[in-house]
């Protein structure tokens, strides 16, 4: 048996269950994480944790993180930055639309490949918050554009944060099965 560890979780492990209460959690304080007073010199180039941690539960775990919930969660966000009622919920549902598409192919690469496939959904989703923005009427600063690609960046981390949170291990798994 080897002691090298994957950073990233692989194989059986992936098809552990995860813990409903854990996805709510993790929502919840990417949604706090959001509201923080960031400051202003920061804006531009700070990802939006909660696309982040939503595209994610939505890959891991679709039936308690999904498009119906990224549209909840985008109009939290509409509201919470004054922006176009619908925008933030039309593409975060829009991104967790495309998360779902992509969610067997996800499961065959290293976090490396799942960081560069993700990379256009992190992308285009503030691109086109800013477009609803802009015909809208609220013109939006392009800078923001920016974040996407933090986000793209930081992605292996946030997954390997979540990762290592939230399963159900191996061990209680068979023990529930064999007591079944």
């Amino acid at each position: 048996m080897s002691l090298i560890k994957p950073l990233l979780l692989q194989g059986h492990a992936l098809e552990l269950p995860v813990r409903p209460g854990w996805v709510r959690l993790a929502l919840l304080l990417a949604v706090l994480v959001t509201w923080l007073p960031w400051p202003e010199a920061m804006a531009w180039w700070l990802p939006d944790f909660l696309l982040m941690t939503l595209l994610y539960w939505t890959w891991r775990a679709p039936m308690q993180a999904g498009i119906g919930i990224a549209f909840l969660l985008g109009l939290l966000t509409d509201v919470d930055r004054g922006a176009l009622l619908g925008g933030y919920a039309f593409s975060y549902s829009l991104a967790a639309y495309a998360v779902l598409r992509m969610r067997v192919r996800l499961g065959g690469f290293d976090w490396i490949g799942r960081a560069v496939h993700l990379a256009p959904v992190l992308l285009v989703t503030p691109a086109l918050a800013l477009l609803i923005g802009e015909a809208s009427g609220f013109h939006p600063d392009a800078w923001y554009l920016a974040s996407g690609l933090t986000a793209a960046v930081l992605w292996p981390g946030l997954a390997w944060v979540l990762d290592g949170t939230g399963r159900v291990s191996s061990h209680v798994e068979t023990s529930r099965s064999g007591a079944l």
